[in-house]
């Protein structure tokens, strides 16, 4: 049997990296299972102890808002620390902030000003967290297209296992032990997922003696995906898919209401439906990559999102409405895993994190968006015109995804 240059069997190294991947997945299935519960808790608390759902929103935004200020700077921190230093980093200083908060509340120490600050110093940690995943799994897995993009589908199934049971976890907990101690829970898991990560992810590769060690420009991603048609391509249609799914996350509750009878059970299942899919098709991904490129798997998969989508504007079916969102998540989930396997290795390793960061940024700017518009489009003209639009939308996102894999 071949050896590698360590003296250690090829066949005891892939055991290896299948053991680090399989850390890093557990890893995120555990602390964003945890976040899933805060991000049920902690609005909830805001809104029982002050009475205001737009204070309930602020904190929700302030979430959100860091990762568009500082998600594209994020690349900098991953060349700093490396793909383990960040990991350990954001999880060593999100554990405390979140315990921090029930804690400062019981001592009456705890103000909304105070509170938004804190959640906006955790939305800080999610671009760093979320590129230094990447660029850990590249660097385990190396330049293999297969091995990345089993460990992305992987990565990605467990980022979206906790939407679908996160959140009901987190209703029940409150049920059970009221909001603040599920925040006690959260930090919990980020201490969980720190020890995984220090023990069984490597330190990133010292540079080497003479190497050119100077910083990589702020704009260094950015520029990567602009000077790439594929990846370009990707980013863009990306943008245009995210805008339109959170519009469809604000259409379905409007939905159900003038279609359905108010009937808030079926809101949710129509979440779930989508959520099911998506994870569905995160697993399905990690079985197809194996044998079929990540390019045409994002070719496929992102024309497949939206087609479904046209019967929801038509049909009057709540079981053929689940049916498409089922099947419109399972295209997505398939398509997404190879996306960004795509996006890490079609780079350099040097610009790897800036590439990751920005790409992440750019969709978290465009959902906000989407959901304006979904909400101006519903004033003006109506739940059916606006649901067509998100399917016209997406269509035309993955007929220019499927063009640009098809041609470059």
């Amino acid at each position: 049997m071949p050896e590698l240059s360590s003296g250690v069997s090829r066949d005891g190294a892939l055991r290896g990296r299948g053991s680090i991947v399989a850390s890093l997945v557990a890893g995120q299935l555990i602390s964003s299972t945890g976040s899933q519960m805060t991000w049920v808790a902690l609005p909830w608390f805001v809104l029982v102890t002050t009475g205001s759902p737009v204070r309930a929103g602020a904190v929700v935004a302030a979430e959100l808002l860091p990762i568009a200020l500082f998600g594209i700077p994020a690349g900098r921190l991953v060349d700093r620390l490396g793909a383990r230093g960040t990991l350990l980093l954001c999880e060593a200083a999100r554990a405390p902030l979140v315990a921090a908060i029930p804690f400062l509340h019981v001592s009456g120490a705890l103000s909304f000003p105070i509170l938004l600050g804190m959640v906006f110093v955790l939305g800080m940690f999610f671009a760093p967290y979320y590129a230094a995943q990447r660029v850990a799994v590249a660097q385990v897995a190396g330049a293999d297209e297969r091995r990345v993009g089993v460990s992305n589908a992987f990565l990605q199934a467990a980022a979206r296992l906790p939407v679908l049971v996160g959140s009901a976890a987190g209703g029940a907990l409150i049920g059970l032990i009221g909001p603040l101690p599920v925040l006690y829970v959260n930090a919990l898991t980020f201490l969980l997922s720190f020890v995984l990560v220090a023990v069984s992810l490597p330190p990133s590769p010292r540079s080497r003696p003479g190497e050119d060690r100077r910083a990589t420009p702020l704009l260094a991603g950015l520029t990567a995906i602009a000077g790439h048609p594929l990846l370009r391509a990707v980013t863009l249609t990306g943008v245009l898919s995210e805008l339109a799914f959170q519009a469809l996350q604000v259409a379905l509750p409007v939905l159900v209401i003038s279609r359905y009878g108010e009937e808030p059970g079926l809101t949710g299942a129509f979440l779930a439906a989508w959520g099911a899919g998506a994870l569905t098709g995160c697993l399905l991904a990690a079985a197809a990559i194996l044998r079929v490129p990540a390019r045409r798997l994002v070719a496929w998969g992102a024309l497949a999102q939206s087609l479904p989508l046209w019967a929801l504007p038509v049909t009057s079916s709540a079981g053929i409405a689940i049916t498409v969102l089922a099947l419109s998540g399972i295209a997505n989930g398939m398509s997404v895993a190879p996306k960004t396997t795509l996006l890490t290795l079609g780079v350099e390793e040097s610009v790897r994190a800036h590439t990751m960061s920005a790409y992440i940024t750019a969709l978290t700017l465009a959902g906000p968006l989407g959901v304006l518009l979904a909400g101006l489009g519903f004033a003006s003209l109506g739940v059916e015109p606006v649901l067509g639009a998100i399917a016209a939308l997406g269509t035309v996102a993955g007929l220019g995804l499927f063009a640009a894999c098809r041609n470059t």
